[in-house]
């Protein structure tokens, strides 16, 4: 957060970039090198153009006018343009920038970014997420100011159309925790895995059952599928699973379009769907005439329901 700050600049670049993997163009990032200033990506940092206290960002070129102790930085693309200026938050997991895009299944992605201490003490430590899930290891800073290191990695869109890509900061230390971010991309691969042979794939065709309560079973028509990775249940109705075998209740009536994803190795994935109507509940009743005349005694019917 605060420190001492030095009248000296340092523009060394390091690359972290994995020989077997290489990006290639175009960039699917909007703004990625904020030039346009803040547009392209939301946060979970409140965006100020004086920093006060933890968890603010800005887009500028001067962190030191950011605030006034900060290194005297440069961004990474020429030297007078605009970068992403962190000051860390002690809130765990705030998103620090975040934005969405389309992918292509089955096609490997990279996803790189510049990154520099704008102050020297307890520096960064950053996770990449996409749609949910941590992208490779923790990106852990250094505390030479000024001296931007370029980190990526590798993402596969298995069975994905989009990509929401949130970088978090895992270090919540309010003291230091300042930091510079230029130049992401995010792109496709010029590398890419060979296709996998997906004849014995786990084919995504189920079965369902529907109780009197409108519950509805599902399984796979495949039995005892081996090589099962993973499977995901869309039931229509804005609810969903990763069970194998889920139960479902639909809390209102009309028809739902059911889509099963299974994923079985080496990379293969199937996609099967069906439409289920949910239909009113029936019910009914009996009476017989008991004991002295005019006592009746009421028995209701089971519930019954009629499906196609």
């Amino acid at each position: 957060m605060r420190f001492c700050a030095y009248s000296f600049l340092s523009f060394i670049s390091i690359s972290t970039l994995s020989p077997l993997f290489s990006q290639s163009g175009p960039n699917l990032i909007n703004n990625g090198n904020f030039e346009s200033g803040k547009t392209g990506f939301s946060s979970g940092y409140y965006y100020t153009s004086n920093n006060t206290t933890e968890g603010e960002y800005y887009i500028g070129q001067h962190p030191d006018n950011w605030y006034h102790l900060h290194y005297p930085c440069r961004d990474h693309s020429s030297g007078y343009g605009l970068m992403l200026l962190v000051n860390g938050s002690p809130q765990e997991d705030a998103a620090i920038w975040e934005t969405k895009t389309v992918v292509k299944p089955g096609t490997l992605y990279i996803f790189s970014f510049w990154l520099t201490s704008i102050s020297k003490p307890n520096p960064a430590e950053l996770a990449v997420y996409i749609n949910g899930r941590q992208a490779g290891p923790i990106i852990r800073g250094n505390s030479y100011t000024c001296k931007w290191t370029k980190y990526t990695l590798s993402w596969y869109a298995e069975n994905n159309y989009t990509a929401v890509i949130t970088i978090r900061n895992k270090n919540i230390i309010a003291y230091g925790n300042d930091f510079a971010i230029d130049d992401i991309f995010f792109g496709r691969s010029d590398s890419q895995p060979e296709p996998p042979d997906c004849s014995g794939k786990i084919p995504a065709r189920f079965e369902y059952s529907i109780s009197a309560c409108n519950k509805v079973s599902f399984k796979l028509s495949a039995k005892k599928p081996k090589n099962l990775q993973r499977i995901h249940w869309d039931f229509g109705d804005g609810s969903s699973s990763e069970k194998t075998a889920p139960a479902h209740l639909f809390s209102r009536y009309g028809q739902f379009t059911v889509k099963a994803i299974v994923s079985s190795k080496p990379r293969c994935t199937d996609t099967f769907s069906r439409t289920i109507t949910i239909r009113p509940l029936k019910t009914g009743f009996s009476f017989t005439e008991q004991g002295q005349p005019g006592k009746l005694v009421f028995a209701a019917d089971h519930n019954s329901a009629l499906y196609s």
